[in-house]
């Protein structure tokens, strides 16, 4: 068995571990995290200041900490400006089937639609319920 089938097939029997999920939602989110400071030229003691910790602290969310809560996740996303999403959806039982679909565009192909007015949208809320506002 070559190097690279080994791998593979190991990889393929710990992917579905909780601790390889968890790990790699914290990966995730550390490096969410890293590229909006980035984007917004934030240092880890800039971001520790805003959020009234430690620059350690702001070092070991970067890093995977386990510990965060939904009110850090929070918090952090209002220094960044961000807003936060949460999501579940089904686990894959056969591969390809019940998987969260992204839909993209590009900006031309919106403009070439045409929309309909809403009817009797008289108020910011009824225009807030449309799936798209221009």
């Amino acid at each position: 068995m070559s190097k690279q089938n080994w791998f593979l097939e190991n990889l393929e029997k710990v992917q579905n571990t909780f601790d390889y999920r968890l790990e790699n939602i914290l990966l995730d989110v550390g490096e969410n995290i890293a590229l909006f400071m980035k984007e917004q030229n934030l240092n880890r003691s800039q971001m520790a200041q805003r959020l009234g910790v430690s620059r350690a602290y702001v070092t070991k969310i970067l890093n995977g900490n386990p510990n965060l809560t939904i009110k850090t996740l929070l918090r952090l996303s209002d220094v960044l400006e961000k807003d936060l999403k949460i999501m579940f959806w089904s686990k894959l039982t056969n591969k390809g089937t019940d998987t969260p679909k992204i839909i993209t565009f590009q900006l031309s192909e919106l403009q070439s639609y045409h929309y309909k007015p809403l009817k009797n949208a008289s108020t910011s809320k009824d225009l807030n319920d449309c799936p798209i506002a221009a």
